[in-house]
């Protein structure tokens, strides 16, 4: 009987070891402390300085940014375009821009076309009195419009568009541009700074 208690014990205990299956994971505990900060990184390239288009004339003095040909900005930011040749602003190179009209014949609201005229930069309309200046305002936006008659510098036609409009009377400043005195020296060249 003794040995039957033994072999029973030994069976017990070598039941008690063995595993059952493995029970669902409990709970995710809380996040530990912060570790602490990394080495610093290797330094980064340097970049290239940025460089510009600017236009200055024969002694190299400066004489405008590189925006829409060689052009004198003025103390109100108005660009005004310059001879290459003489570094002066003789009203030679001033865009000129058609006068479009509602009416037939070149009657009616007129309206200007100023889609591809950035603002400040300084043009005149076709009918302008010599010495007329205009200037579209920053802030003023067309409207489309149609129209069915224009002023060009071949005179007046007829034939219809849609344009991007503004009324012609917005673009006169008040009191009203007069032209810039310069003393550039020609001819005036573009440099890369």
């Amino acid at each position: 009987m003794r040995l039957h208690f033994v072999v029973c014990c030994i069976l017990i205990t070598c039941g008690c070891q063995s595993q059952g299956p493995a029970g669902p994971p409990g709970p995710q505990g809380p996040a530990g402390p912060q570790g602490p900060a990394g080495p610093q990184g290797a330094p980064g390239s340097t970049g290239g300085a940025t460089r510009s288009i600017v236009f200055r004339d024969a002694t190299g003095a400066f004489v405008g940014p590189g925006l829409l040909g060689p052009n004198y900005v003025d103390a109100q930011g108005n660009f005004w375009p310059l001879d290459i040749e003489t570094g002066k602003f003789t009203g030679k190179y001033v865009p000129q821009v058609s006068v479009y009209f509602a009416g037939l014949d070149c009657t009616g609201t007129p309206y200007l076309d100023l889609s591809v005229q950035v603002t400040r930069q300084v043009f005149t309309a076709y009918g302008d009195p010599q010495g007329t200046f205009r200037v579209r305002p920053d802030t003023l936006a067309s409207t489309p419009v149609t129209t069915v008659s224009y002023r060009s510098y071949s005179g007046c036609s007829n034939q219809t568009f849609q344009i991007n409009g503004l009324p012609p009377a917005s673009t006169l400043p008040n009191p009203p541009l007069a032209a810039p005195t310069v003393n550039f020296v020609g001819p005036i060249h573009v440099t890369l700074e």
